[in-house]
């Protein structure tokens, strides 16, 4: 299922939508206790939601916790500024092209700590082009991932 909130035209109206769905989703996944996955959520814009403490505070609860629960979640979001506490809590990463300096620095750094590879993965990350994508793997492994299809 899909929910599209791009025709709710207050940001106000749609704030409080995707909010009241994320506790419930919160609550139900507490009440429903310990399941394998059963659900998988995507936030796309993610600073969006969070942007704003009580948003901030349940993506972060169920990002923390979901796994246990049964719900996988996906953030999306053109800016590590608002994801960077969900990080130590993410299985995958997928990055892309990335502009700001500051936010080349920081993913860069988080993927390869103070290893020897921190120039290699800087300079690919700065010239990453479309359809192209670093990510790591479980094992810490570094790859740059690029689409076949032109």
């Amino acid at each position: 299922m899909i929910l599209d909130f791009s025709l709710v035209s207050a940001n106000e109206i749609k704030y409080i939508m995707i909010e009241t769905l994320l506790r419930n989703l919160r609550d139900y996944m507490l009440r429903k206790g310990q399941s394998p996955l059963w659900k998988m959520f995507v936030l796309d814009e993610a600073p969006f939601v969070l942007s704003k403490e009580t948003g901030k505070e349940t993506v972060e609860r169920i990002f923390a916790e979901g796994r246990k629960f049964g719900i996988g979640m996906i953030v999306v979001s053109q800016s590590i500024e608002y994801v960077k506490k969900l990080m130590n809590n993410s299985a995958s990463f997928f990055i892309f092209q990335l502009s700001e300096p500051n936010e080349v620095d920081y993913i860069v750094r988080f993927l390869a700590g103070d290893s020897d590879a921190y120039s290699l993965i800087h300079d690919t990350a700065l010239s990453l082009q479309k359809g192209e994508f670093i990510t790591r793997s479980d094992r810490g492994d570094i790859f740059l991932v690029r689409s076949i299809v032109q």
